[in-house]
């Protein structure tokens, strides 16, 4: 359902007089996580992570969204879509813990910022989640559930305790901030470990403790 209206949205912002900011998008992704190679075996987890970072996060010349611009863009939007794209702009982006698995294909997970707790339902492949990966993802609501976005990126547990220290010292940070101030913090972060992360796949021989560090030799 998500991809389906991901591909739907992207074809309007791909297009016309938003191919330039497409553009410059992908320059920028590609800069922090290599070029796409269709042939890699992380090509889809690449396309989807960038798919939503371009349409949720990443802002036009104008200062807005693609998200918070489809009301101008598209007519032609289906109740369900609408309920879509309320859920996804309503979205949690975070870096999360697995805590562990529920009946009916439900986990319960853990926001490394502020310990707010999820219980995520509609999981296909619950074998990817361990107590032992951190993991970046996006929490929606949809028909009275919480489902995830779909694009993950998953952090070694080599680096888990560069992560723990990181949120330790953002949520101090942010405690005299406004939430708004919070979240876009919060995504600075985020994007310094996703950075990480494919650095630490292009680096290969270079230990995981030597690129999650913020004396890390390595530009990030």
């Amino acid at each position: 359902m998500l991809e389906n209206f991901y591909e739907k949205v992207m074809s309007v912002f791909a297009e016309g007089r938003h191919r330039i900011e497409l553009h410059k998008a992908r320059s920028q992704f590609f800069e922090w996580a290599g070029q796409f190679d269709e042939t890699s075996n992380d090509f889809e987890v690449k396309m989807s992570l960038f798919m939503e970072w371009y349409l949720l996060d990443r802002k036009f010349s104008d200062g807005f969204t693609p998200i918070q611009k489809i009301s101008e863009e598209m007519k032609d939007l289906t109740p369900e879509e609408s309920k879509i794209v309320e859920g996804l702009y309503n979205s949690s982006h975070g870096v999360f813990e697995f805590i562990k698995e529920k009946k009916g294909n439900k986990i319960l997970i853990k926001d490394l910022l502020d310990g707010q707790k999820y219980l995520i339902g509609n999981v296909s492949i619950m074998s990817a989640f361990s107590k032992e990966l951190f993991f970046e993802a996006r929490v929606l609501e949809l028909n009275e559930e919480l489902i995830f976005s779909g694009s993950f990126c998953f952090h070694p547990p080599q680096a888990n305790k560069f992560i723990l220290k990181e949120f330790k010292a953002l949520k101090k940070k942010t405690k005299k901030m406004t939430d708004e101030e919070t979240e876009l913090e919060k995504k600075v972060l985020i994007n310094k470990l996703f950075r990480m992360k494919h650095k630490s796949e292009q680096y290969k021989h270079i230990k995981i403790e030597e690129i999650y560090n913020n004396e890390s030799k390595i530009k990030v």
